[in-house]
């Protein structure tokens, strides 16, 4: 399956490529909504997220994705990427565990 896309972008006075990386992979319940903390819209749908409870069972592992409530944070599940990180010495990522339930 494809995760990701790569977007090259120019940027002034470089001759080399740069690219970004578009995570589109959407997990689409990849929330446990029943352990999660949030604040309901008027219109009855879910808005501001204050405590996020991912369904571990419904995200596959060692795949990078987003989630419909936050497009905007791509996630990894898994130790690959972080394995592949820190063998390649790479700078720049965090790594945070998530609460997660086993639903």
């Amino acid at each position: 399956d494809k995760d990701a896309e790569y977007l090259p972008i120019e940027v002034v006075g470089e001759s080399q490529p740069y690219y970004l990386l578009n995570i589109i992979h959407i997990v689409e319940n990849a929330l446990a909504l029943e352990e999660c903390e949030f604040h309901t819209l008027r219109s009855g749908a879910i808005g501001e997220i204050t405590k996020t409870v991912f369904a571990e069972k419904n995200i596959p592992d060692n795949r990078a994705f987003v989630y419909p409530q936050s497009i905007k944070l791509p996630l990894f599940k898994g130790e690959l990427l972080k394995n592949i990180y820190e063998e390649n010495e790479l700078t720049g990522l965090e790594f945070l565990p998530i609460d997660s339930a086993h639903l």
